[in-house]
């Protein structure tokens, strides 16, 4: 995967970030199944922390410290990219299929166009236009397919919608990623936007932690919860810190394409969930949309 002005390797390094973080999307449904959702996202903050002890000491210790206004994106990067997506996410797969939520993180990069326009007032052409429309096309047919007068339906809903929004909170890191790799490592990003997400879920994740049957938890759910935190908080941060600082933030959006790809073979492979026909119809329109976003931000 070679990349037009940019290292070869970036792609490399933002596809396996976006990988990992579309398995963590199927992998979450399984973990908010058996644990609360803030209970779980403040575990995890607090062990990607503890990864991060030796960072911390560096940066006390050195001369170099954090400007204000890189605290404050950090903190942005932290609340939407890690505390409010994951929120939705993961309430979001308590009400919907993880196939389904892999069909609608399709749109990341359609999403990554539209807040580029409003945030980053970059031009917005007639082709990604084109690509938003059919992302938004692709979501429908996937809401419409399930209409009925159910309460299942309500909840399905309720669950796309969650997962939508965390598109959004998805796309807005892409754009904050970019500014931060101008002046800190990827390491340091990582390092304290999780310290900025741990302070942020903490009093909604003592609140829960009450709730966990912890003697009822499996061996499999540890090792799975684990595998999430470190793939999330740690592997996919540094990955995709590292891509992006060589890459322009719309080009580096079309690699969330990935995402939903990792998602559908590990709800297929982990969760026993199908992909029916309904689901490859909104793909194809989806899939279309980030080809259109590719082709526009590669010229």
């Amino acid at each position: 995967m070679t990349v037009r002005n940019g290292s070869p390797r970036a792609g490399w390094y933002l596809a396996a970030a976006m990988a990992m973080v579309g398995a963590n999307v199927a992998l979450g449904k399984f973990i908010v199944a058996q644990v609360p959702v803030f209970a779980f996202l403040l575990l995890r903050a607090l062990l990607a922390c503890g990864l991060f002890v030796p960072e911390y000491v560096a940066h006390w210790r050195g001369t170099r410290r954090l400007r204000s206004d890189e605290k404050r994106n950090l903190f942005l990067q932290a609340f939407l990219g890690i505390f409010m997506f994951s929120t939705c996410m993961l309430f979001g797969l308590r009400n919907t299929s993880a196939a389904a939520a892999g069909v609608i993180t399709s749109t990341i990069p359609a999403a990554v166009a539209l807040l580029s326009f409003l945030i980053l007032r970059e031009r917005l052409t007639r082709p990604l236009v084109i690509s938003i429309g059919l992302a938004c096309i692709g979501v429908a047919c996937l809401n419409l397919a399930r209409t009925g007068p159910s309460a299942a339906t309500s909840s399905t809903w309720f669950g796309n919608g969650l997962i939508l929004a965390a598109v959004m909170f998805e796309a807005s890191y892409v754009i904050l990623s970019k500014r931060l790799t101008s002046s800190l490592s990827p390491l340091r990003i990582s390092a304290f936007a999780n310290l900025y997400a741990a302070m942020v879920v903490l009093p909604f994740g003592l609140w829960e932690l009450g709730d966990v049957q912890w003697a009822a938890l499996s061996l499999q759910l540890w090792l799975v919860m684990i595998w999430y935190v470190l793939a999330a908080s740690v592997f996919s941060f540094w990955l995709w810190m590292k891509g992006i600082a060589r890459l322009p933030a719309s080009r580096a959006g079309v690699f969330t394409a990935v995402l939903p790809v990792a998602t559908a073979v590990t709800a297929v492979a982990f969760l026993g969930e199908s992909l029916g026909l309904v689901h490859l119809a909104a793909f194809a329109c989806i899939a279309f949309s980030v080809w259109i976003s590719a082709r526009t931000t590669s010229t």
